[in-house]
């Protein structure tokens, strides 16, 4: 995992392993070169992170099960040939090579300095671990040939230009397994939109929809046309939810993202927490577990930036809080706000903030908009096409969403 993070006037790019075992472990080794850290596996996290600070050419997590069994697995470092991260605010996985790199923002690490980048990708160093280095480059909305062929030579991906936008009206936050793949849970209804680029040489016909369901696929054809471009597609909950959905463009065929459905994602029906901040009684936020992320007024209070006044949760509920670092503080009903406010002061982000039994939301520094290399299109000119979408955009100026949920309604 790659995760940015800004530093007075620069940016840096941390390394991390994402572990999230399907079996009961009690406790791991993370081993990398000669040094191994011991990890607690806390039974109430779905994934926990070990942290890189030395760049290797493999990675092992060694996890110790019941008794004296224990199951190796192998990680990939950094070798001779760059690796390559989509650049994004979140944590982003390593892409594989198989995978088509499309317009966007991209970070290359790289063991040796990479200097013939084509202007036009705009190559841009920032600091990263001791052992490699790391470029942030955009890949044009159109690249010409020379940009293709130049990526090509040095990454060894193919380029493509953009193929389609594609965002999730609902729910709000679905688990990344890997670039273009998805992970949501059986019990959330789903609606996703896709625009299809209209400049796609050649010019396809259909966009490809395959369900698969107790083994079984299904494949269906949408007809594109000069006025029917964007698609909405809906799966509700029920009996006939399919495993896995795959959306593709025809013909040829030609893969675009993938959805998977899990019983093991985070549940609609969760407790809720209030955060009550300010000295309004009117200013008060509810957030409930279902968000991937909380909003940055609580992140802004640790800072100073404003006042957490009280929080409160059910009774029923044990909340824990810990770091990238390895610190866990359990929380306590008397004086949560001061407990969860001095952590936050001293945490190395991103931070975790977990109720027994129910999912987890993360805590993540976030970049001013000076501080961005590169800048996501305003709401302003954005013009909503139904109520639902007036709601979304709504959501987004008040920063209760992300920039990635609208920007597949973002027309030009």
């Amino acid at each position: 995992m790659a995760t940015q993070s800004p530093h007075a006037q620069e940016t840096s790019v941390a390394f991390a392993v994402r572990f999230r075992p399907a079996y009961q472990a009690g406790f791991v080794h993370f081993i990398a070169g000669e040094s191994s850290v011991p990890y607690t596996i806390h039974p109430n996290l779905r994934q926990q992170y070990f942290q890189i600070t030395t760049a290797e050419k493999n990675y092992l997590v060694k996890a110790h099960l019941n008794g004296r069994q224990h199951e190796l697995h192998i990680v990939e470092g950094f070798e001779e040939e760059p690796a390559v991260f989509r650049a994004s605010d979140r944590e982003a996985v390593r892409i594989p090579k198989h995978r088509i790199l499309k317009p966007g923002a991209y970070i290359v690490v790289s063991r040796k300095v990479i200097s013939n980048f084509h202007p036009l990708v705009q190559p841009k160093s920032i600091k990263t671990i001791r052992g490699v280095y790391a470029t942030l480059i955009q890949i044009p909305e159109d690249p010409s040939w020379q940009v293709r062929q130049n990526l090509q030579a040095i990454l060894h991906f193919e380029i493509a230009a953009k193929i389609a936008d594609y965002g999730f009206f609902a729910p709000f936050s679905a688990y990344e397994l890997a670039p273009d793949c998805w992970e949501i849970s059986k019990d959330a209804e789903v609606a996703i939109r896709i625009r299809v680029s209209r400049n796609l040489v050649p010019r396809y016909t259909q966009l490809l929809v395959q369900e698969r369901r107790s083994g079984h696929l299904t494949t269906n054809y949408l007809s594109l046309k000069d006025d029917a471009d964007t698609f909405t597609i809906q799966s509700p909950t029920g009996k006939l939810r399919p495993d896995i959905i795959r959306v593709g463009l025809a013909h040829p065929v030609r893969f675009l993202f993938e959805i998977r459905f899990s019983n093991d994602c985070a549940l609609p029906q969760s407790a809720n927490i209030v955060f009550k901040f300010g000295k309004s009684p009117d200013t008060r936020m509810r957030l409930t577990w279902t968000a991937h992320e909380l909003a940055s007024t609580l992140i802004n209070a640790s800072r100073g930036n404003g006042e957490l006044l009280s929080v409160v949760f059910p009774k029923a509920i044990q909340l824990s809080i810990s770091d990238r670092g390895g610190r866990r503080l359990k929380i306590t009903q008397d004086d949560t706000a001061r407990q969860i406010v001095s952590f936050l002061r001293s945490g190395k982000f991103p931070c975790c903030l977990s109720a027994l039994g129910y999912p987890d939301v993360v805590l993540k520094r976030q970049r001013t908009v000076r501080q961005r290399p590169f800048i996501t299109k305003q709401s302003t000119n954005v013009k909503p096409r139904s109520h639902y979408q007036a709601r979304l955009l709504n959501a987004f100026n008040r920063g209760r969403v992300s920039a990635y949920s609208i920007r597949s309604i973002a027309y030009e």
